[in-house]
């Protein structure tokens, strides 16, 4: 039996420590309500695709919080938006877009939302994008390389490839000398864009969206969106700064890493066919012909017809084409049926195009996507 004495000692004690859970949970409370108000008062910067949205976080740290439109996996060609996800580029501070028709079923929403008064930096027009004849210039230049490797006799004039890139206005391209290309880009070596009936029907336009596939004008881009994030809000911008830089040291290490890879491939196979055309600033970097596309399209939604893809496996026998590439955001199907037409052993090798991939997929980052593919790449055409 407790004596009456020890009953006010053992209260005091219960009291005490009623009091001190009391208090840790009005400390925890009041921790929890900061980090509420600190993320509440930071900018909110809406990124639509999920590469532009890790390239963003890379480049605003801790100084903004970055909300994605598409998941990974998305193909921003197709996407089509919730209402929630509207409401998000709505409400943004600014919006980070690629633009160049890549995001087309939010165009609309975005003009509106600028319209109203969000900041808006389209970053693919910033970057001085390529335009599909560009590429299509460069990726000759590769093939002539590629050709005069070659010892069974072909020329060039054996296997046009037809790119089918609109009108020629006879313009010299002389401003790629820092993306792989060089001045004065004419289609001299006998590649014509009707021979081979490979077509590719661009349903972007005249420029190309896909500049991520180019490490170095991501380096740019970075720098773009970091200016644009320091014209439209009120972060830290010496962190800002060093944050950018950082990034942007990292991306041009990339830049220097895949060139060393792919400077093992034989210039007789960098020859590359792809689901569709998203990797022509890949290929206009690193020396590569993408000499046909499965979808002749900008969409990887069209569907090719049965005589486009018996021309593209006749194009893939006669260069000795050994590898084609599909995309995380599409079905290898196509590629596998083109694979058996040829009856060749051709490997089928997937890469990340439009998206990044999920978690310990290889391609949860830009950067991680960008060294898996280069791997894939170098391992498909070695």
């Amino acid at each position: 039996m407790t004596s009456p004495r020890r009953l006010p000692i053992i209260l005091l004690a219960i009291l005490s420590a009623g009091a001190l859970v009391l208090s840790a949970c009005g400390s925890s409370d009041d921790t929890q309500a900061s980090t509420e108000a600190a993320a509440a008062s930071k900018p909110v910067i809406v990124a639509t695709t999920s590469i532009l949205g890790d390239i963003t976080s890379n480049v605003v740290g801790d100084l903004a919080t970055v909300e994605v439109i598409m998941p990974a996996n998305t193909d921003p060609h197709d996407f089509e938006p919730s209402a929630r996800q509207a409401a998000l580029l709505r409400d943004a501070d600014l919006i980070v877009a690629n633009g160049l028709l890549l995001e087309e079923g939010l165009i609309s929403i975005i003009e509106s939302a600028e319209n109203d008064g969000t900041p808006v930096v389209e970053v693919g027009e910033l970057i001085d994008p390529l335009t599909f004849d560009e590429e299509f210039e460069a990726q000759v230049k590769a093939a002539a390389m590629t050709q005069g490797t070659k010892d069974d006799g072909h020329s060039d004039d054996d296997h046009d490839h037809d790119h089918d890139h609109g009108d020629e206005d006879g313009d010299d391209h002389g401003d790629e000398d820092d993306h792989g290309d060089e001045d004065g880009h004419s289609d001299k070596d006998g590649h014509s864009d009707d021979d081979d009936g490979h077509d590719h029907d661009h349903g972007h336009g005249e420029f190309d969206p896909h500049f991520w596939m180019d490490p170095a004008r991501v380096a740019e881009a970075a720098v773009v969106i970091s200016a644009a994030v320091a014209d439209n809000t009120d972060v830290d911008t010496a962190a800002l700064l060093e944050q950018t830089e950082a990034y942007e040291a990292e991306l041009l290490a990339l830049d220097a890493e895949l060139e060393a890879l792919f400077a093992d491939i034989p210039a007789d196979r960098r020859l590359m066919v792809t689901n569709h055309d998203a990797f022509g600033y890949l290929a206009v970097r690193y020396g590569f012909d993408v000499v046909g596309t499965v979808i002749p399209s900008g969409s990887d939604m069209a569907e090719p017809s049965a005589a486009s893809l018996a021309s593209l496996a006749t194009l893939i026998d006669e260069l000795g084409v050994t590898a084609i590439f599909t995309e995380n955001i599409s079905s290898p199907n196509l590629a596998n049926t083109l694979a058996a037409e040829t009856g060749s052993d051709i490997t089928v090798a997937a890469l990340f195009s439009d998206s990044l991939g999920e978690p310990g997929s290889g391609g949860e980052t830009y950067i991680a996507m960008m060294r898996t593919n280069g791997q894939r790449i170098s391992d498909a055409l070695n």
